[in-house]
């Protein structure tokens, strides 16, 4: 990747290879279950990148013909092929979300955090974005502002010279990843982390709930952000968690 006026900087690991593959997994499962109405969808991921993915179903009106997302993955290169089998077996989807998180957190922590402290001398902030093929850039921003490219992530995390609370428009970003079918976003400083992610389709209840969370921060109410961190939970498939 050519660094441009900004400095731009090629940070593609094994890791955000996982969280895209993660990513178009649970895509694609939840897309089977709505489709072909089936009772319950478990993964069994490849041993080594690039080889086969097999998908238990059960419980299926119809059993599953269609790849949706999968087919994305083994175009991007994140799987050599997958299989649908019938009958139970592999990681259901709470597993691969929490196996999801965990990577982010760990990708968003080691890349991002030697740029928290420059972020907090310079108020000149960075960000961190996934994309959905596995490629992932370090992007440098301006004074209190970094705007992510118009892509399909699947994550996007950046600093903040102090605190971790988002402003409205890194909630409007958020909004606009999870339509594209993206996982969530995190904001970290020196001080603290703060991550917004789904474990569920992104639905209706959703949108409403980071809307109101929007206006709220807009009017510098923090009380809905404090109240969402005590229960967990912006919407009913979002989860909000500090990273230590």
């Amino acid at each position: 990747m050519q660094p441009n006026r900004k400095a731009a900087f090629e940070v593609t690991s094994s890791r955000t290879r996982e969280i895209a593959l993660l990513n178009l997994v649970i895509n694609g499962a939840e897309s089977i279950i709505a489709e072909y109405g089936c009772a319950s969808v478990g993964v069994e991921l490849p041993e080594s990148p690039g080889s086969e993915l097999i998908m238990y179903c059960s419980g299926c009106e119809e059993f599953p013909e269609e790849g949706f997302e999968l087919d994305q993955a083994v175009e991007y290169g994140l799987i050599e092929e997958y299989e649908f089998v019938p009958g139970k077996g592999g990681r259901g989807l709470r597993e691969l979300y929490g196996r999801a998180r965990e990577l982010i957190v760990k990708e968003v922590t080691s890349i991002l955090a030697p740029y928290t402290l420059k972020c907090a001398l310079t108020e000149v902030e960075y960000m961190l974005v996934i994309l959905q093929n596995g490629s992932a850039a370090l992007l440098e921003g301006e004074r209190d502002r970094v705007v992510i490219p118009n892509v399909k992530a699947s994550v996007s995390a950046h600093t903040h010279p102090r605190g971790c609370t988002p402003s409205p428009h890194d909630l409007k970003s958020l909004i606009n990843l999870l339509f594209e079918g993206g996982l969530g976003s995190a904001v970290i400083s020196t001080e603290c982390g703060l991550l917004i992610v789904r474990d569920g389709p992104f639905t209706e209840d959703d949108l409403l709930a980071l809307s109101k969370l929007r206006d709220s921060l807009s009017g510098r109410d923090v009380e809905p952000l404090k109240e969402a961190l005590r229960e967990g939970r912006v919407g009913p498939n979002l989860m909000v968690t500090l990273i230590s």
